[in-house]
């Protein structure tokens, strides 16, 4: 069901490309730079600058290490970058000269980008860290980060952002256009202004809120979208997926987990290799499948419901109707035990059972006259046609 996802292969040709850029940093220093301030504790060295450059409409940083990119009120790129090295012994004084070479560059281009490479020392037989942290005009248009090694949060941007965390998690929240986001850990994002495009190797993703569509994907993990204003593309290879409110239409994925979706106003194809699948409000084309586990589904008042399947291999059928929903009935039951196998609240779903230990059940019928046919079905367990209260 679920195919691995691009992220893994775009970490590691990105593993190849940082590589190459730290091989090849970009001419010119920050504009200004405080004295580096060193310290030492033992076996730990320490080392923190900053600098800042002319502001810019788009920002370009590819890093090693952690990255924070804030927006503010400021009219400059100002940033701020700690470096921390461990090492058992530094006999030649070698480790303050590692520190001291320049390891912020930095690039205008007429295309009005800021490229930015914030390069770590390295050195044989020592533990290298480093975080960086970038502060911005709010209102800038367009941010491009990629790093290695580490985990990547951008704030409070009016345009879009594009990040690649290799090694890392990404956290976003008040941005203002589009996002999009590779990662080989978790994605949290809070609120977006656009559409939204994740994708990670392992870990869950989250999304509060889309104005745009949104796509999420993971190879192992759950994921969480709450509100998205546009159509919504949900998978994992193993994990549950919860939806909140989407006024698209809903895709969602799991090859092993549940999916919950509150409501959806324009169709829905939920899969579940094994879990149970449960839709609180749903209008549109449903496409509902378990390969193991209990369907509940609600339809919205007023819904505009097309033909639609709600089918498990092993598990139970709920559908919820409201009374003046017109709809044509077709369901089967290919095994079950006990009194009903199919149960109706409708006087005029018409159900048919074989008795015996083991028995099947088929329905068929019209509520207000009928209208789009809703199929439901399953190989082992029971039907019901319930009143929306």
């Amino acid at each position: 069901m679920h195919r691995p996802s691009r992220a893994l292969s775009l970490l590691l040709r990105f593993r190849v490309v940082a590589a190459l850029v730290a091989g090849a940093a970009m001419p010119g220093p920050m504009a200004a730079q405080s004295d580096p301030a060193e310290t030492r504790a033992g076996g730990r060295w320490f080392q923190q600058r900053s600098g800042e450059m002319a502001a810019a409409d788009r920002l370009a940083v590819r890093a090693r290490g952690d990255v924070i990119v804030i927006g503010s009120d400021v009219d400059a790129i100002r940033y701020s970058s700690r470096v921390w090295v461990r090492t058992a012994v530094d006999g030649l004084g070698l480790i303050p000269a590692m520190l001291d070479r320049e390891h912020v560059e930095s690039e205008r281009g007429p295309d009005g980008w800021v490229r930015i490479v914030l390069q770590v020392p390295e050195c044989a037989g020592c533990r290298v860290a480093a975080a960086f942290q970038i502060e911005v005009p709010r209102d800038i248009s367009q941010i491009d980060l990629e790093t290695r090694g580490g985990d990547i949060e951008v704030r409070n941007i009016e345009g879009s952002v594009k990040v690649l965390a290799a090694g890392g998690s990404v956290d976003m929240d008040t941005i203002g256009s589009d996002v999009n986001a590779v990662a080989s850990g978790r994605i949290v994002l809070g609120a977006v202004g656009g559409s939204v495009a994740c994708e990670t190797a392992g870990g869950r993703i989250e999304l509060d809120r889309a104005a745009g569509s949104a796509r999420l994907a993971t190879d192992v993990g759950s994921v969480r979208a709450m509100s998205v204003a546009g159509d919504l593309d949900a998978r994992t290879g193993a994990g549950s997926i919860e939806i909140g409110r989407v006024k698209g239409s809903v895709s969602a994925e799991t090859s092993s987990g549940s999916i919950r979706v509150i409501e959806a106003f324009n169709g829905v194809r939920a899969q579940a290799g094994a879990g149970d699948i449960r839709i609180g409000r749903a209008s549109g084309a449903l496409s509902v499948t378990s390969g193991a586990g209990n369907i509940a589904v609600g339809l919205a008042e007023q819904a505009r419901l097309l033909d639609s399947v709600l089918t498990t291999g092993v598990g139970s059928v709920q559908v919820f109707l409201p009374e003046t929903l017109a709809l044509t009935i077709e369901a089967a039951v290919e095994m079950f035990r006990g009194h009903h196998g199919i149960l109706t609240e409708f006087p005029s779903i018409q159900v048919s059972r074989s008795r015996g230990v083991i028995g099947t059940a088929r329905a068929t019928g019209s509520i207000n006259g009928g209208g789009p046919t809703l199929r439901s079905g399953t190989g082992i367990g029971h039907i019901e046609f319930r009143r929306q209260r």
